[in-house]
């Protein structure tokens, strides 16, 4: 387990945090160019997430969290 992969993905949801006011939605955009730059995951498999993170209760944004968490570990 590499930590400071999973401290990288902290900081940037720490980045996007501000831009979550209003719903985990608006988030989407910036946190897929944070990822595809940093070549963690591919705008296919994000895709994927986000819409797993809809589907599922509760916030999108926790729920995408946590599916690129378990994707980029």
């Amino acid at each position: 387990m590499n930590v400071g992969r999973f401290v990288e993905l902290a900081m940037i949801f720490a980045k996007l945090y501000p831009f979550s006011f209003g719903g985990g939605y608006v988030m989407i955009p910036i946190m897929m160019d944070e990822l595809v730059n940093n070549n963690w995951a591919t705008v296919s498999e994000l895709t994927d997430i986000v819409a797993l993170a809809g589907m599922a209760p509760g916030s999108v944004a926790i729920n995408a969290a946590i599916g690129l968490g378990y994707k980029v570990g």
